[in-house]
């Protein structure tokens, strides 16, 4: 990977610009194919063709996340979709990615775009709920009466038996990282311990209100 440096992330518009323009320079006939594109206030998923002359088309997914009509970040996960090999998945060589980005594996973008905005969805609450309450290592079955009582997931008489498999369909799609709050801990039985902490770092930053919002006591 390329500056490994910023640890994958790209801030500031500065950096976001030198990134862009690297993105077209290298490739003279990089272009984007539009597959699928949801949105709402909150967010936009786009599942697009990286098409290059002469490269594999790469699938990617990304996530944008919107606060008061703005861009404020964005998460890209890519996968190699290669003539023939659309049933399997095989390593991107890194060396042709644009620079900052890592390459996620992906199965043909098996998770649905609703399933995406679904795991958005219970990541903002998550890290509502662990801001809040300030504890550490936290387990999913505490998890998940937060998530099913605002309806992001199934209830269930298991504690959480259909969140739990919603989070291993992320693990096996390599894209747990949608909910970075969780950490997923192998175990026998192709089972899973699923551990929750604040991941404020990782989250789009919250806009401050403007002192005309404030209200004094």
């Amino acid at each position: 990977m390329d500056r490994p440096g910023t640890g994958g992330l790209i801030r500031g518009k500065d950096a976001w610009r030198s990134w862009w323009r690297d993105v077209f320079d290298r490739p003279p006939s990089l272009r984007y194919k539009e597959v699928k594109l949801t949105a709402d206030e909150e967010q936009v998923f786009m599942e697009y063709m990286r098409l290059v002359m002469g490269e594999a088309d790469l699938h990617v997914g990304e996530v944008l996340e919107i606060r008061n009509g703005l861009i404020v970040a964005s998460r890209v996960h890519q996968g190699w979709i290669a003539a023939g090999h659309a049933s399997g998945t095989r390593s991107f060589p890194t060396s042709l990615l644009p620079s900052g980005l890592k390459c996620r594996p992906l199965c043909a973008m098996a998770i649905e775009p609703a399933e995406i905005q679904q795991a958005l969805r219970i990541s903002k609450a998550i890290q509502a709920y662990l801001e809040q309450a300030r504890i550490v290592n936290v387990d999913s079955t505490e998890i998940y009466p937060i998530v099913a009582d605002l309806g992001l997931v199934e209830r269930d008489t298991e504690k959480g038996h259909h969140f739990r498999l919603f989070l291993k369909r992320l693990v096996k799609e390599n894209m747990l990282e949608l909910i970075p709050q969780c950490k997923a801990f192998a175990k026998s039985g192709r089972k899973y311990e699923f551990v929750f902490n604040s991941a404020a770092d990782r989250m789009p930053a919250r806009k401050p209100k403007a002192e005309k919002d404030i209200v004094e006591q």
